[in-house]
């Protein structure tokens, strides 16, 4: 043909490589040529060969790539992924060639699915890493996921049917009920209390003026820190808040919210904390004891973004700028080095592109250096959204902190105080975390031993636990700091909960 035969050498007959004494000689090469050119434009053209386990698409003379580069790399990962999984399964032939078919006409509408398997189940996993649907949340029994209804929900119908996992629609329509929201939030944004209303969500220009009321009101008891600035020049924000009078020895205690930029629910609660600790005198007299250090937003890019629009609603990156791929974003959680290194997407356009390397992004990368000058902390609560769980990490190799029993007594603490303020309608589920279930935290400060360390999965209070309900923020904020100000009294020894 044409081009290979430029760059072909052998003019020997006896050759197996011979190419003919001019391009198209042969009548089978001549035939298709034919009928591909009375066909005319094609959009997916597959030669198969064998064998080489490789799919490879060309470049152009002079070695100029297409013009469609991304989209070519882009439709070679879904068919790597579908091969990867099917290679385990069943034949990735029938359900493969309609995959790409429907990818090349695009994407419609999200739902999500119910899944009867935990979100770290090798199978959820790859799905997840080939960019098939995105993991929105899980606790003990399913995973909950977000499908396109097309191509990607129909390969995924057939994974999980060929892997005997129970599943079902919950949301048929996921963006109807982002619509909803906003239509809320339009219409009680001007009964919005100063400087913070905690029945309503609030955006980052709000949060930036609630920090600055904090550290006004708080004095010298109140130090804000800056970890990061952004891509988009914004500030990653540590608060500190302590007692500066007492002697006595302190807990070092590190919240942080808002790695995911969709949890609106999390950032919400790291700063009722913070707002308890100024204004609330119960709260006031822990700083004699405890030094507190709170990052109410660690993505604040993706969170400023996710309010920008209905369909930004759902992002959880950040929105680091990949220009050789048009795409934007890194998800942080998977660009700490335990994370990263159990994590295989390299496509930024996935919604858990890891980064090049680990703490590539100024966000980790600041709270990892403010971490190690702390030094040793004591309690360590990551808040995520949504599973209505505590876990409690284990290490690399599977192995458990050696301070496990003292784990799982305080997770015990935190719950009992949950499901008392609650009356008993708030009941967590405890556990230990996965490598790949996304508590990193260990990863930041390395050197601090015999910490507590735990993800707090909020509860589902929204239509099928998608979003959480603004009207049911205030009572999620005083049953979780219940739980909170319990946990932090029992590692002090500064008294006990009024619950049983």
């Amino acid at each position: 043909m044409d081009l290979e035969w430029s760059f072909s050498t052998p003019f020997d007959p006896c050759s197996e490589t011979y190419k003919g004494v001019t391009p198209f000689t042969e009548p089978e090469t001549r035939g298709l040529q034919s009928i591909m050119e009375t066909v005319g434009g094609i959009d997916l053209f597959i030669a198969f060969r064998g064998y080489g386990q490789s799919i490879v698409y060309p470049v152009l003379r002079n070695d100029i790539p297409p013009a469609n580069i991304h989209e070519h790399e882009v439709l070679a990962m879904v068919f790597v992924h579908a091969c990867l999984l099917y290679s385990k399964m069943l034949p990735v032939l029938p359900v493969f060639c309609l995959c790409l078919a429907t990818l090349v006409q695009g994407d419609a509408s999200i739902q999500m699915w119910s899944v009867d398997v935990l979100k770290n189940n090798d199978v959820i996993r790859e799905l997840e890493n080939g960019g098939y649907f995105d993991i929105w949340g899980d606790n003990t029994t399913h995973a909950q996921i977000l499908v396109s209804s097309t191509c990607r929900s129909t390969l995924v119908q057939q994974v999980l049917e060929s892997s005997e996992m129970r599943y079902w629609v919950e949301v048929e329509d996921v963006m109807s009920l982002v619509q909803q929201e906003r239509i809320f939030m339009e219409t009680t944004k001007n009964n919005r209390e100063h400087p913070m209303d905690w029945n309503v969500y609030h955006n980052t220009a709000d949060v930036e003026k609630f920090i600055n009321w904090v550290k006004e009101m708080g004095g010298c008891f109140v130090q804000v820190l800056t970890a990061a600035t952004t891509e988009e020049g914004r500030q990653v924000l540590v608060i500190k808040v302590t007692d500066p009078f007492s002697d006595e020895p302190k807990t070092k205690i590190w919240i942080e919210a808002g790695i995911h930029a969709r949890e609106w629910i999390s950032p919400a609660v790291s700063l009722y904390i913070l707002n308890l600790l100024i204004t609330d005198d119960s709260w006031r007299d822990l700083l004699k004891r405890t030094e507190w250090y709170i990052v109410p937003v660690v993505n604040p890019d993706g969170y400023h973004y996710s309010f920008t629009s209905e369909s930004a609603r759902l992002w959880r990156k950040n929105r680091q700028t990949h220009l050789d791929r048009g795409c934007k974003g890194v998800s942080l959680i998977r660009d700490m080095d335990l994370e990263w290194s159990f994590s295989t997407p390299f496509d930024p356009c996935s919604e858990t592109y890891k980064g090049v390397t680990p703490f590539t992004e100024p966000e980790t990368r600041g709270l990892q250096a403010i971490m190690e000058t702390v030094g040793g902390i004591d309690l360590f609560i990551a808040f995520r959204g949504y599973g209505q769980s505590i876990v409690y990490p284990v290490l690399r190799n599977d192995i458990p902190p050696a301070n496990i029993h003292e784990h799982e007594v305080l997770a015990m603490v935190f719950v009992h105080a949950v499901s008392y303020t609650s009356r008993g309608h708030i009941n967590y589920e405890i556990g230990q975390s996965g490598p790949l279930y996304g508590l990193t935290s260990e990863d930041l400060a390395p050197e601090a031993q015999n910490r507590f360390i735990y993800t707090i999965d909020l509860p589902y209070k929204g239509r099928y636990g998608l979003l959480h309900s603004e009207s049911n923020i205030s009572s999620t904020l005083m049953e979780t700091t219940a739980g909170i100000m319990c946990m932090v009294r029992h590692i002090t020894n500064t008294g006990h909960c009024t619950n049983p």
